[in-house]
């Protein structure tokens, strides 16, 4: 008789593994016993049994959830603790399919790969499982909801524009003129339109004097930080430090290479010079058919050489082909009637013979280490050629100075592994030497002035790479720069203000012909006069409260209330006391304060009082307040 205990523990365990119920039916025909045999079987009582003993399996009922049994006939309830440890593996991985479905659900849905109605138009039967599963975890009940959240990384809001300025200049130790770092149009418009004014004006322009001033001081201070600042000097410097490391550097580099092949190599072993022998008879052969005059001096230095009948040895062999070496590179020191190219031909014929040299006394491993020095050679020859390039030929120190520069540059003249070579070649004190060199021309007009816009121009035609490069070993005076060129990419107008055309006269007339309602700036300049304003604009608090105190009055125009009416009062108040005290007395804080506390006209000039009636006569139409943009505070 098949083992009815040991079957009906495997079909619980396949049921608890949510086992197919075809794979259930089939594993019990395979036992070869019937369904209703391995239901109504009783196994015996002992530990591990599945069912509790205390009921009919047949009529024995488990919870699928909690370790809980019901018996059906008796209607008694009970623990059912080996099922429910049984059934623990299933229900972790229903629960998880469980949870991903529900996940998945709202995807699935929109794809079509759940069939929400049937022909009836009423819900089927999966959407309605399938959203009831989804319910259960997305409930506030759900265990889903106390797993902890992800933290949300916001992207922090960039700061405005006249904030980094301003923010810039602090650092530089540079005052700026609330003006020119506003991001308020009305107060820039204002700065611009009285700077221009030949008298008012003074103040607004004596600021913008000084911020440039403190931006040349702040750009000679980080030129200094670097050097010396004179291109004449960085330019003699880098012809020096480039010379010595091409010549002593790399030389000594590539004579350690060659050197490491002498203790490979027996050096009582002679080779024939065969390979220059032949390169020799083809130099003779080809000027005696072309009928040049005199012997060939590059054969000549080889010719007692050749005339050893076994040839030479190791060490002999590579102090010829040294020497030769030694003329080629310096070409000031080949005599005038020999040829350079012959030379060269003498060269690589001593070359092709030293290999042969090494590999008859030094074998397999002395050859590779003679093959790698030669790849060092021929590596170094080329940087050599490419730093000669940045010296020429009877360069002056500013040209070699020049040819560095535009190395950093963005235009077609710029150079990047160039510029790192150069970087390589010279020394630490060279190369800080040259970034001063490169800051003092940044800002300079030729003059010896400082100028934001030149500084600008300039620093911008500097590639990133060309930047990182010149001025990356030092951050603090690298980040300077940078500040410089963000005041300079905002100040383009201080110049301007600073050097007044002297015909905008009329233009600060202009803006206090206008009314209150049409424009602020105008009142104030009527009330206080175009120069104390333009000190208003000069100072940052003062001009802080001008700014705050123009935008409540827009607002009190645009959208009258208690609340705006409200802070348009107290904005003038603050003003008002600025506008006092730039006065010098003239004017006190309550005879300023009713004109631009409240919204309306100001009064005007005796004998005008006409004005704005006639030019409505006239079809003009009366100036409308504008609303302030978001980033005009």
């Amino acid at each position: 008789m098949a083992d009815l205990d040991r079957i009906k523990r495997n079909v619980a365990k396949m049921a608890s593994q949510n086992a197919p119920i075809e794979d259930i039916d089939g594993y019990i025909a395979s036992e070869g016993v019937e369904l209703d045999d391995v239901r109504n079987f009783k196994p015996e009582a002992g530990v591990g049994n599945p069912t509790p003993p205390t009921s009919q399996e047949g009529t024995f009922q488990r919870s699928t959830v909690l370790p809980l049994g019901k018996d059906t006939a008796t209607g008694e309830i009970s623990w059912a603790v080996p099922g429910a440890i049984a059934a623990i593996p299933g229900l972790i991985s229903g629960a998880a399919r469980s949870a991903v479905d529900a996940a998945m659900l709202p995807g699935r849905a929109y794809n079509g790969e759940i069939q929400l109605t049937g022909p009836d138009g009423r819900p089927t039967q999966e959407a309605i499982e399938q959203a009831a599963n989804f319910a259960m975890w997305a409930s506030p009940a759900s265990p889903a909801q106390s797993m902890p959240l992800s933290p949300t990384v916001r992207a922090a809001r960039p700061k405005p524009e006249g904030l980094q300025v301003a923010e810039a200049g602090q650092r530089l130790g540079v005052d700026l003129p609330r003006a020119a770092t506003s991001d308020s149009m009305t107060i820039q418009q204002a700065g611009k339109t009285i700077a221009n004014a030949p008298f008012a004006g003074s103040p607004l322009r004596k600021a913008s004097a000084d911020a440039v001033e403190g931006l040349k001081d702040a750009a000679v201070r980080v030129r200094e930080g670097y050097g010396t600042g004179s291109v004449a000097n960085a330019g003699g410097m880098a012809r020096d430090g480039i010379e010595n490391y091409a010549k002593t550097t790399l030389g000594d580099r590539v004579k350690a290479s060659y050197d490491a092949v002498d203790g490979l190599v027996t050096q009582n072993v002679v080779t024939p010079l065969n390979r220059t022998a032949k390169i020799a008879g083809e130099i003779l052969s080809s000027r005696t058919n072309s009928q040049v005059p005199g012997r060939s001096r590059a054969v000549g230095l080889v010719e007692k050489a050749l005339s050893s009948r076994d040839g030479l040895n190791y060490q002999g062999l590579k102090d010829l082909r040294t020497s030769v070496g030694e003329l080629l590179e310096n070409p000031s020191l080949i005599p005038s009637n020999m040829s350079q190219a012959e030379l060269k031909r003498i060269y690589g014929g001593l070359t092709d013979d030293l290999r042969n040299a090494v590999a008859r006394a030094g074998g397999e491993k002395a050859t590779k280490a003679f093959d790698d020095a030669n790849a060092l050679a021929a590596s170094v020859a080329k940087e050599r050629e490419a730093l000669q390039s940045v010296l020429g030929r009877q360069t002056s120190d500013e040209g070699i100075f020049s040819r560095i520069e535009a190395m950093a540059g963005s235009t077609a003249r710029a150079d990047q592994n160039g510029l790192m070579k150069v970087r390589g070649a010279v020394g630490k004190d060279t190369w800080d030497e040259i970034a001063s060199g490169v800051i003092a021309r940044l800002g300079n007009e030729g003059s010896g002035n400082f100028s934001p816009d030149q500084f600008l121009t300039k620093y911008n035609k500097l590639s990133n790479t060309g930047k990182s490069l010149l001025f990356g070993g030092k951050q603090e005076f690298a980040k300077s720069l940078e500040d410089i060129a963000t005041v300079s990419q905002r100040f383009k107008q201080l110049n301007q203000y600073a050097n007044p055309s002297g015909t905008a006269g009329s233009a600060l007339t202009g803006i206090a012909g206008y009314g209150l309602a049409s424009n602020p700036m105008g009142t104030i300049a009527s009330l206080v006069g175009g120069r104390a304003l333009s000190s208003v604009l000069a100072k940052p608090r003062s001009a802080k409260s001008l700014a705050n105190w123009a935008k409540a009055y827009e607002e009190a125009t645009l959208n009258p209330s208690v609340k705006t009416t409200f802070l348009l009062d107290a904005r003038a108040k603050v003003l008002a006391t600025e506008l006092a005290a730039e006065t010098g007395g003239t004017l006190t804080r309550d005879q300023i304060l009713p004109s631009i506390s409240r919204v309306g006209q100001v009064q005007a000039d005796d004998g005008n009082e006409d004005q704005g009636a006639q030019e409505n006569k006239q079809g003009r139409v009366p100036a409308q307040p504008r609303r302030l943009l978001p980033n005009e505070t």
